[in-house]
């Protein structure tokens, strides 16, 4: 076997050869003992021994240096180019993707289907309830009556939908109670998971009836009737009990911005909007066909009613043609 070459050492020592193991193969003559020799051989193998095969050899230090400096440089020239194009990312980013909806809209990424809540308690008993601080309430939930309207109709409506695809469907329930029981009953009877259930905590709140709160829904419903009709930024009268007051042109601000989440994040895929109230899906709708806001009322849902979102190149001739105000830009209409 051959022997370690190289090694030096100071004082009495002489060179000695040494196995692989780093044993003396012949005693000094000196008083070092063959384990003081073996930890001066493996400090030294630290930086400069190469093992080949059955050989053990002693190298230049400059030389394992050499290769591994080749070996640094071919992982920097592997690595360089994803570096500089996350570079060139930070530097010169890109256009975002991601935008608002514009309406009226002619053609989206997804098919969208509406949907209003069954009956709630509250609707049930005949009064307006709207403050954001009651969407987890018993009184936001489903009735018998609203439970029987989500199976009967919003969801036998869907499944006859044109495009409803089961296979590849988001169902965006408002977390308002009454809501997401909704999507709780459509999505168990279609077999849909619930991590395709996506609850919005905010952009599908009810809209806020401000000094209506409480009222009863016939005398609040004329109200909203009439004031809807005079302008789109019209509002009912502030409350203070942090119900908020709405106007149309409000509403449409967050249903947009469902919209637009959905648009980023999915594509060909079936999107189901679920709303507290109607309002909020008329005013889409509207929206997105064009027709001045002030008439969202036509398109208004009735509990447990599902209705696929109309495009402006989808919208019957005769509805066009009945159509009192024009909305180029909602909600700046004509």
């Amino acid at each position: 076997m051959q022997s370690c070459e190289g090694f030096r050492n100071s004082g009495n020592m002489k060179q000695r050869p040494f196995s692989s193991r780093g044993v003396l193969l012949q005693r000094p003559a000196t008083h070092h003992t063959a384990h003081h020799v073996r930890q001066r051989l493996v400090r030294s193998a630290g930086r400069c021994r190469a093992v080949q095969g059955d050989q053990e050899q002693i190298h230049h230090p400059r030389q394992i240096t050499a290769g591994q400096s080749r070996r640094a440089s071919l992982l920097q020239l592997a690595v360089l180019p994803a570096l500089l194009d996350t570079g060139r990312r930070l530097l010169w980013p890109q256009e975002a993707q991601a935008s608002l909806v514009q309406f009226p809209a002619d053609a989206l990424r997804n098919n969208y289907y509406l949907v209003r809540a069954g009956e709630s308690q509250a609707e049930a008993a005949g009064y307006v309830l709207s403050n954001p601080v009651a969407k987890t309430s018993m009184d936001s939930g489903l009735t018998e009556l609203g439970k029987r309207q989500v199976v009967r109709g919003a969801l036998e409506q869907l499944k006859k939908a044109p495009g409803f695809d089961p296979d590849n469907v988001y169902f965006w329930p408002s977390i308002t109670q009454r809501a997401y029981q909704t999507a709780e009953i459509m999505g168990s009877l279609l077999g849909v998971g619930r991590s395709r259930i996506v609850p919005e905590f905010s952009f599908l709140d009810p809209r806020g009836l401000g000094a209506l709160e409480g009222y009863s829904l016939q005398e609040a419903a004329e109200q909203l009737n009439n004031g809807d009709r005079q302008s789109p930024n019209w509002k009912p009268l502030r409350n203070y009990d942090g119900t908020p007051n709405e106007s149309v042109s409000d509403v449409l601000v967050r249903m947009r911005q469902v919209v637009s989440i959905t648009e980023s994040q999915w594509s060909n895929a079936s999107i189901v909007i679920i709303s507290p109230d109607s309002d909020l899906l008329s005013v889409l709708q509207a929206a997105a066909v064009g027709v001045d806001l002030r008439d969202h009322r036509r398109f208004a849902f009735g509990p447990g009613e599902c209705r696929r979102l109309q495009l402006a190149t989808e919208l019957p001739v005769a509805t066009k043609a009945n159509t009192k105000y024009s909305c180029p830009n909602p909600p700046i209409c004509q």
